[in-house]
């Protein structure tokens, strides 16, 4: 079977994540990435899996990733691409393309691109983390949105439900952000801010303090 390129993989991945999700055209795909991925070789000592680094039987490392150092991976997790899992990291989703990982994270949902996650923050369940996005999570920082572009957050901050952090906006300290929320271009959230809802650009300013479900409407 002939052997996929990393820069192949990626575009199947992108084309797949952008089909509606249980189409036909989707599950083939997806299949096809699978078949492919059973084709090359995974988890090759001082290849692949470096230092005191722990892979489960099932997880999988391959392509140029790399996971070293004290990081585990567990269930079907999967490093591929460039990759690189480090530190004290614990992954059960998926880290690919140029994405790096470290410190005591904790990654179920997904990291790629060329995002940059570390300290103590959590990638949970269907979070998506990617483009060069950079999160440095202090004590904790639990993501279940999206965050892309080369938005920053950092601190104590918790991400949930369908929320979607892009552009060049920062979000620190203790905020909480949950909801149908959209924070992009240059917005700054932080402090104690609560953010339930709506669209946030930076046109507000920077939000510290307050409930708000959306610019300008207090909760």
């Amino acid at each position: 079977m002939r052997k996929l390129s990393s820069n192949n993989r990626s575009a199947l991945i992108k084309l797949a994540s952008s089909l509606p999700s249980g189409s036909s055209e989707r599950r083939a795909i997806l299949a096809g990435l699978q078949q492919k991925a059973a084709s090359v070789e995974v988890n090759i000592p001082d290849v692949h899996i470096f230092d005191n680094a722990v892979v489960d039987s099932k997880a999988m490392v391959f392509g140029n990733a790399k996971v070293r150092d004290e990081a585990e991976l567990v269930g079907k997790a999967q490093v591929y691409g460039n990759a690189e899992v480090s530190d004290g990291a614990w992954v059960s989703g998926k880290v690919f393309g140029d994405a790096r990982v470290s410190g005591d994270t904790m990654i179920s949902g997904k990291v790629y691109g060329n995002a940059r996650v570390k300290g103590k923050t959590k990638i949970m369940d269907k979070g998506e983390v990617f483009d060069l996005a950079d999160i440095d999570g202090g004590s904790l920082c639990q993501i279940n949105g999206k965050v892309s572009g080369n938005a920053k957050i950092w601190g104590n901050v918790f991400i949930g439900g369908s929320v979607q952090v892009s552009g060049k906006a920062k979000v620190s300290g203790d905020a909480s952000i949950t909801g149908n929320t959209i924070i992009y271009g240059s917005a700054k959230i932080g402090g104690t801010a609560k953010i339930f809802g709506g669209e946030w650009d930076g046109s507000e300013g920077p939000i510290t303090s307050g409930s708000w479900m959306a610019p300008g409407v207090p909760r």
